[in-house]
């Protein structure tokens, strides 16, 4: 329940005019898929305010580790 995906693993069905259906993927497919769906799942949380807070906690959390193996060039 509310995991959500975007990327290489999670590559959205595309059907191009002549039927054919592939993996739309690509950095600029990836994009164009999470601006049309994040808002959608954003929508799905009643409380809003209580679910951006999560966010950025995961995202202070996220820099206090990438801290831990950040390597300063003399």
């Amino acid at each position: 329940p509310r995991l959500f995906g975007v990327g290489l693993a999670f590559p959205e069905m595309y059907t191009n005019p002549g039927g054919q259906t592939y993996p739309s993927v690509g950095l600029d497919a990836f994009m164009d898929y999470a601006q049309r769906m994040v808002p959608e799942w954003i929508a799905m949380y009643p409380d809003k305010r209580r679910y951006v807070e999560n966010v950025r906690r995961q995202y202070r959390k996220l820099l206090r580790f990438k801290e831990l193996f950040d390597i300063s060039v003399l």
